[in-house]
């Protein structure tokens, strides 16, 4: 046990400074757990590349696919286009693609794709900004002078109405070569931190850091969405077998309202601290020209994709059979299911058939549709500048292996195996059965405030380390602490586990926190206002459905057989 504990505890400190990238912390037990007679390294090794970690390939297999034909960019600039562009509704528009993606796709990823729309329609935002400023400034400036020079006021009253009319209306050759000249004069950065633009500060600082939020929610509902979620999913297979109630489909069940709450929590809060409690009552309304101009900054993008194609649909298409799959598991598992001679089940599916099967297709189904004719030596120049101005990725299947090589996270895959075998080693050394009986009096406590100390103890601790970190060394002493004290494994570690994803006060909590404060339109103390106050909100919401409508939907309030009888090790 005391091997373990200082294998653990250094790991514990290299992930928490990154003294050492964090998937080369994560090989640390292939070497130091059969150093330590602890567990045999052909016993260890396969927990790099467990079912779990299959399930997460295939996953992100299938979202590669989705990024590489650009189908992740097509749907946020659509459901940009349609909330429309006042501020309540453009953060809106930001939040959910970024929330639905994130549930298939890396946050990381997400966040990455989704900030240069974002800087797209600052942009547009910012040029707006800077004329009707100048604008404002030149009426000021020529009223002055009418004030000045009475004399010459009525012969001044016949000019400038007219002068200043033609204006308001705008001639387009001029107000264009103003706004590029005005584009060219200044960034977002720089714009920003002049102090009298503050107005337009809040409403940039605000849609950036959505983003980051609504990327660590989106991750919460799917199984492949974080990989806490997969660490949560190995654990239970590895202790309790094929026997849990606990699948895809029960787990989106579970987690999916408490994201959605969440969003729309953060959604208000954002708005109340960035626009100020009057713009949240009345909306904060833009002007037309205002709105015009961001509906040109994101109809110009859109464009830029050309018509959705063959690729793109076929994606689409492989996305929701998995998706299907993976809810439906309880119905089609069974046809896959048999009886040993001791009487036991054996279940030779999960979710990573399905979206290793989906992933396989990528490879083999072609990117062109093959049905259709071919066109004639015009037509085909004609197609060949179409694909050319929409900057179309050329591949003969819907996935190529280079695409997966360069855009694969290895080192999140590699993590989470550490991870994995760091859980069979605290195991198999008996470490956690013994914090697990050491911590045997928090029995005691009522149910609820377990609860309560286990959520924000996670959230807090994932403010400085990686989430997948914290979760892969607290779960497996939770598995051993309820069964010490006789109590549903799954009333302690699925709070844990939607926890460990909700750290939003410093920019290293996240990956997407990193993402978006690297722009730097954020401060530590931005990042801490708006985080504490959602760190807060979002852990009574998990408390608050782990005690209601999850522990009907799991029977939290009774000691399963699955779990097996404890047993106190003897002395």
């Amino acid at each position: 046990e005391a091997r373990v504990a200082y294998m653990l505890l250094i790991m514990a400190v290299y992930w928490v400074t990154e003294s050492l990238p964090i998937g080369v912390t994560a090989l640390i037990p292939v070497v130091l757990a059969p150093a330590f007679k602890i567990i045999p390294s052909k016993v260890l090794c396969p927990a790099y590349f467990s079912d779990s970690n299959m399930l997460f390939i295939g996953g992100l297999m299938l979202a590669i696919s989705v990024e590489f034909w650009n189908l992740h960019r097509r749907m946020a600039l659509l459901v940009l286009q349609l909330v429309g562009v006042q501020p309540r509704w453009l953060l809106l528009g930001f939040m959910l693609p970024t929330w639905f993606m994130s549930m298939w796709i890396s946050n990381t990823a997400t966040a990455a794709m989704m900030l240069p729309i974002v800087d797209a329609v600052l942009q547009e935002l910012m040029v707006y900004d800077q004329l009707r400023k100048a604008e404002a400034a030149q009426a000021a400036a020529d009223g002055a002078d009418g004030i000045a020079d009475e004399s010459a006021a009525v012969p001044m009253v016949s000019v400038e109405p007219k002068s200043d009319q033609s204006h308001s209306k705008g001639q387009q050759p001029s107000q264009q070569q103003q706004q590029q000249q005005q584009q060219q004069q200044f960034t977002v950065l720089q714009y920003i931190q002049q102090p009298e633009n503050g107005e337009f500060r809040g409403i940039c600082k605000m849609l950036t850091i959505a983003v980051a939020y609504s990327a660590n929610y989106g991750g919460t509902p799917t199984l492949t969405g974080t990989p806490p979620n997969l660490v949560l999913n190995n654990n239970l297979a590895t202790n309790f077998g094929n026997k849990t109630p606990f699948n895809f489909g029960s787990w989106f069940l579970f987690a999916f309202p408490i994201s959605i709450s969440c969003l729309l929590l953060a959604w208000i809060w954002l708005q109340f601290l960035f626009l100020g409690p009057r713009n949240l009552c009345r909306g904060g309304g833009k002007s037309p020209e205002e709105a015009e101009a961001v509906q040109r900054a994101l109809k110009s993008q859109y464009e830029k994709l050309g018509p959705i194609t063959f690729p793109e649909v076929s994606c689409i298409i492989l996305f929701g059979a998995t998706v299907l799959l993976w809810i439906s598991r309880t119905g089609w598992s069974p046809l896959f299911t048999t009886k040993t001679r001791d009487g036991d089940t054996r279940v030779y599916m999960s979710d990573a058939q399905p979206a290793l099967l989906m992933s396989i297709l990528l490879f083999v189904l072609p990117s062109r549709n093959p049905f259709k004719r071919r066109p004639t030596a015009q037509q085909g120049d004609d197609a060949a500048k179409e694909d050319e101005t929409a900057a179309r990725p050329q591949a003969s299947t819907l996935l190529t292996w280079q695409a997966v090589h360069e855009r694969l996270p290895w080192g999140i895959v590699i993590l989470l195996g550490g991870g994995f075998a760091l859980a069979k080693a605290t195991k198999e050394s008996g470490l956690s059965l013994m914090i697990g009986d050491q911590l045997k009096p928090l029995g005691a406590l009522p149910r609820p405030l377990m609860v309560l100390i286990v959520t924000y103890c996670t959230t807090f601790i994932t403010e400085i380390t990686s989430n997948t970190a914290t979760a892969s060394i607290l779960l497996p002493i939770l598995v051993d602490l309820c069964r010490s004290i006789r109590m549903n494994p799954l009333a302690l570690m699925l709070p844990c586990t939607i926890a460990a994803s909700l750290a939003f006060n410093l920019p290293v909590a996240t990956p997407p926190n990193s993402i978006v404060f690297s722009k730097g339109y954020l401060t530590v103390a931005d990042m801490i206002k708006s985080g504490f106050v959602l760190t807060i909100v979002s852990g009574l919401v998990v408390v608050g459905a782990s005690l209601t409508y999850g522990t009907a939907l799991f029977n939290m309030t009774e000691y399963p057989d699955w779990a097996g009888n404890f047993t106190a090790p003897a002395g």
